[in-house]
């Protein structure tokens, strides 16, 4: 949406928050050929259908998986997008759920999205995005395998809040980075050197 105040004009968005972020594994991925090396699933690249690459982040018979984000303070969160492989010859198929789930205090979590891919057979790669609004530092990725199914295989995982940029005399001012325990929010304005807090 687009707010109004003193002739500035505040476009709202998403900006991505989870690339390069450290993450927790309720289970350790498979020990061997698709073991997670330096926390691949936020490094921003995406693998290609060949589940040999060494971008994939594979789990062998695991019914549960949780995937844990601790983001330090409250963050806006409005989407997640869990990207993976189907490979079906080779016993990896996309998972049965997805699901987000989310916290303040790492302790009590409210399920806020959950999603039911289609099953098919076959090679191909798939993102299934989950929607949703929510003021959180923690975030947890839920993901339950095909009953009886061998691997799940995952490349990335992005984290979205809500971003504010500001428009003045034509002039996109730099997004802020995040918006506070206050709900204040800061303005740079990169023409004349001035700082707006609103």
């Amino acid at each position: 949406g687009t707010n109004y105040i003193e002739g500035i004009t505040f476009s709202t968005g998403t900006q991505l928050i989870s690339l390069g972020k450290h993450y927790t594994v309720s289970h350790a991925p498979h020990a061997t050929a698709f073991n997670d090396v330096n926390y691949e699933l936020t490094n921003g690249i995406k693998a290609s259908t060949n589940y040999r690459d060494s971008e994939y982040v594979g789990w062998e018979r695991v019914d549960v998986l949780d995937i844990d984000f601790d983001f330090d303070i409250l963050r806006s969160i409005r989407k997640v997008i869990v990207s993976g492989l189907s490979s079906t010859h080779v016993g990896i198929y996309i998972p049965q759920s997805i699901e987000v789930l989310t916290s303040t205090d790492g302790v009590s979590y409210v399920s806020q999205n959950i999603q039911y891919p289609v099953l098919n057979t076959g090679t191909y790669k798939y993102s299934i995005e989950l929607n949703f609004a929510a003021e959180c530092r923690y975030v947890r990725v839920r993901v339950r395998r095909q009953p009886g199914m061998q691997f799940v295989f995952f490349d990335e995982i992005e984290i979205y809040v809500v971003a504010i940029g500001a428009v003045m005399g034509g002039t996109m001012l730099p997004t802020p980075s995040e918006i506070y325990r206050g709900r204040f929010f800061t303005l740079f304005d990169n023409i004349n050197g001035d700082t707006t807090y609103v």
